[in-house]
């Protein structure tokens, strides 16, 4: 019987050691269509039996946060291409590690300074930071949201029921207001942002499609553009930090005062009285 290949870890590192790619990566919920889909390759399988194995890098750094069933179009949640340059490749394997060092060398092809690239790259960075910024705040959304309406059902026919529900509508109220601005709700698959306007998550993200759209600085325009999406985030960061020091406490509140019991006896399946 062939013994089961020990889990394997490799990570990419930069020169000040910090770690820029990790394989295998972490589960990430798919978008569940769009552009993006279309052309973002099956994730390479990091081989992990005893032997000669090759892996490819793809050269990019670890890209943003999803968010599930979701489409995007016009850019992607992929990280940001490398910079040429100097880099360490860390394998870990049995709980012992092995570095290696690697270089990407600059494609000679390319009438290119190295300080344009780093333009490029930073503004590819910033993008990726604020899209995962705006992804996570939905994500939070949606699994308070998913908690409310666990609360809700398991309270059907409670006493309690009444109170909660709508301190939970009022919340879920406040939240749906930042949500509706950072994501675009209603789209769900491919062909559903041609019939619902894209939002603020996919407006960052055809920007970064457009800034990594030729081996050169970015534009001016592209900064203007980038400066204007970031003062939306900021709004909705604003308005979401402060449901989270209020609004969020203030539902707790009222669960805690209604005195929510740990456990709730399910109704019997058939629905009568028991028979003697």
């Amino acid at each position: 019987m062939a013994q089961k290949p020990s889990p394997i870890k490799l990570e990419i590192l930069d020169t000040k050691g910090q770690v820029v790619r990790t394989y295998p990566p972490k589960p990430q919920a798919q978008e569940g269509g769009g552009e993006e889909e279309f052309f973002r390759r099956a994730p390479q399988k990091l081989p992990a039996e005893a032997g000669l194995n090759r892996f490819l890098w793809d050269l990019r750094y670890e890209g943003a946060t999803r968010v599930p069933h979701s489409p995007l179009w016009g850019g992607s949640t992929d990280g940001p291409i490398a910079l040429p340059g100097k880099y360490q490749v860390r394998l870990t394997v049995e709980g012992k590690s092995y570095t290696a060092p690697l270089e990407i060398q600059p494609d000679p092809r390319l009438k290119v300074t190295q300080q344009d690239l780093e333009k490029q790259f930073d503004l590819a960075m910033k993008i990726r930071d604020r899209v995962t910024e705006a992804h996570d705040t939905v994500n939070q959304i949606r699994d308070i949201r998913s908690q409310i309406n666990a609360l809700n059902k398991r309270l059907e026919g409670q006493p309690q029921a009444k109170a909660v529900a709508d301190a939970g509508k009022a919340l879920d109220k406040k939240m749906t207001e930042v949500e509706e601005v950072l994501i675009q709700t209603k789209a769900r698959a491919n062909e559903d942002v041609l019939n619902y306007p894209i939002r603020l998550n996919n407006y960052l993200v055809a920007l970064g499609g457009v800034v990594e759209s030729a081996d050169s600085a970015p534009t001016q325009a592209s900064y203007d553009v980038f400066n204007m999406l970031s003062k939306q985030l900021d709004e909705q960061m604003a308005k979401w930090k402060q449901i989270l020091a209020a609004d969020v406490p203030a539902y707790n509140n009222v669960v805690k005062n209604q005195q929510v019991p740990a456990i709730i006896l399910a109704k019997p399946a058939g629905g009568g009285a028991a028979t003697k």
